[in-house]
């Protein structure tokens, strides 16, 4: 099976406009923060004119959505290939995509600058991406996983349903994990791996 949630070029030589344009907010938001950003200075960045950055990506919060989703995607990309490594097991393959995805935010500029700037001015047009408006990152990674877990665990002893709400649970403990971090990600990653344990056993 391939796991294909549509990762960005990011910077790669002759990226689209759309991703110059995401890159340099991008730059923008990890060394100076959200409050630093507008349309104008993202398309002096990236030397088109501001109606170009109007044109690809609409408004403000379309320039934030889009920021974050290009992010989800890259960690559903790493996700993916820990899940398809381990394949039916379940426990492993959710322990496993937990740590990376974790270890991934620690070091993800984009990510540190969204919690570090937590509830305040500057973080306030991001940080509900991550915790209050479910579709750039909660609908997406559930849409992706879920498919996932249909076709591979499909034998698990799980029904659909069963499995769309493991993914569901499973998604939401790692943005918390992700947002409020409290243990190193492997610990967390083995306190999410008893959980989905015990529900693949009472099932």
């Amino acid at each position: 099976m391939t796991v294909d949630p549509g990762v960005g070029a990011g910077g790669a030589e002759g990226a689209s406009t759309r991703e110059r344009l995401l890159d340099g907010a991008y730059h923008l938001v990890t060394t100076q923060g959200w409050s630093s950003i507008t349309m104008g200075r993202v398309a002096t960045v990236v030397g088109v004119s501001r109606q170009t950055v109007y044109n690809e990506l609409g408004t403000k919060d379309g320039l934030a959505e889009a920021l974050v989703v290009r992010e989800t995607d890259r960690f559903l990309a790493l996700v993916a290939e820990q899940l398809l490594l381990h394949g039916v097991d379940v426990v492993a393959g959710i322990t496993a995509a937990t740590v990376v995805a974790l270890e991934h935010a620690e070091t993800n500029e984009l990510i540190q600058a969204i919690v570090g700037a937590g509830n305040s001015a500057d973080g306030g047009g991001l940080l509900p991406l991550l915790t209050t408006r479910p579709e750039p990152v909660l609908e997406r990674a559930v849409r992706m996983l879920s498919g996932f877990a249909d076709e591979v665990w499909a034998d698990i002893g799980l029904d659909q349903r069963q499995r769309h709400d493991l993914v569901d649970t499973v998604v939401r403990l790692v943005l918390s994990h992700l947002v409020q971090p409290r243990w190193t990600p492997q610990h967390s990653a083995a306190v999410i791996g008893q959980v989905v344990r015990g529900i693949v056993a009472g099932a």
